[in-house]
């Protein structure tokens, strides 16, 4: 939602972020559970609309998303767009692990 509309939201944060926000791998087959939210890959927000503070999270237990993490942090930082990426050492795809990401969003947005 952050990069869809870049003008209204200046802090972002995904946590536990699943592949399907862009094409990620050459299986990408247009099922129900693939379908990008963006099929060309992430816009380049202008200058202006990049985001003041984009977070990344996921836990080391995470079934799932650890790659997909890792690959958009890597894909923004290609694009020149700042961002803390925490890979959370014990966590795994689950409320607490969430509550405790968002609880250090929160903290490091409204200093």
């Amino acid at each position: 939602t952050g990069f869809k509309f870049p003008d209204k939201f200046g802090y972002i944060a995904s946590i536990s972020p699943d592949g399907n926000a862009i094409v990620m791998t050459d299986n990408y087959n247009r099922s129900y559970w693939t379908v990008p939210y963006f099929e060309d890959g992430f816009p380049v927000p202008a200058e202006e609309n990049k985001p003041k503070y984009l977070y990344l999270a996921v836990g080391s237990n995470d079934p799932w998303n650890i790659s997909f993490t890792e690959s958009y942090s890597n894909i923004f930082s290609n694009m020149g767009i700042a961002n803390h990426y925490d890979y959370v050492e014990g966590y795994g795809h689950n409320s607490e692990f969430w509550g405790v990401c968002m609880y250090n969003f929160l903290q490091r947005i409204f200093k």
